[in-house]
């Protein structure tokens, strides 16, 4: 990532939550500090984190990453994000927050974020929870990309026309994949990031690995743009 700023310097770091992989969910030199450095330092970038069920027993996604709340929503330019909490997707407040937010927004394009993945062909099994109280709205409303984590894998999955990634290959031990999930296109145990670009009337998602090579890229059309 570090040596792909240097070509692209992206300004917006959006987390699928684990941001800090340690028993207590604080950032530290090892799994904060010494590895980000090189994106630490450009004071302009903006961290978006959302909370990883290794996240919760610490303050740090909050304080080091200035999440403001357990679930928000920001926008850049026609682009529209709703960070959920995962860890609690049966939340009734939490559900009636996402409905209203998801019928006002005037985006034209809505990008959900959050960690455990409501489809997945990993270790961790579908979010039953998320199926149930979000993916409805996901359709309903009009969004046009999921974003979770998790399962220490890349998965791309389409389920009722919504494009949906898993991208958990931040550093820790990579996943196997495990079953043939309805939707699924591709699925790969590897290190890896995102690289996410909105354009007019075009989302493009690149997954790239750790040795900068391109592991998957697609497109997604936004319809009436």
């Amino acid at each position: 990532m570090c040596a792909i700023r240097k070509r692209i310097p992206f300004k917006y770091i959006v987390t699928t939550g684990d941001n800090f992989y340690s028993p207590d969910g604080s950032a530290t030199q090892n799994n904060f500090y010494r590895p980000e450095r090189c994106l630490i330092e450009h004071p302009e970038n903006t961290w978006r984190a959302v909370w990883g069920n290794h996240d919760l027993g610490g303050p740090s996604t909050g304080t080091v990453l200035a999440s403001p709340h357990r679930y928000y929503t920001w926008s850049v330019g026609t682009t529209q994000f709703f960070m959920l909490d995962a860890n609690d997707p049966g939340n009734s407040a939490q559900r009636a927050w996402l409905e209203r937010a998801l019928s006002t927004s005037r985006a034209h394009v809505k990008i959900a974020v959050f960690h455990q993945p409501a489809f997945t062909s990993g270790l961790h099994t579908d979010s039953t929870a998320a199926q149930r109280n979000w993916v409805p709205l996901f359709v309903r409303y009009g969004v046009t990309l999921v974003l979770t984590g998790h399962n220490h894998d890349y998965e791309h999955l389409k389920v009722d026309g919504i494009d949906y990634v898993v991208s958990g290959g931040g550093g820790q031990t990579s996943y196997p994949c495990l079953r043939s999930q309805p939707g699924a296109i591709r699925c790969v145990a590897a290190y890896h990031f995102l690289l996410v670009f909105v354009t007019e009337g075009t989302v493009t998602v690149q997954a790239i690995r750790s040795s900068g090579e391109q592991l998957d890229r697609f497109e997604i059309k936004v319809p009436g743009v």
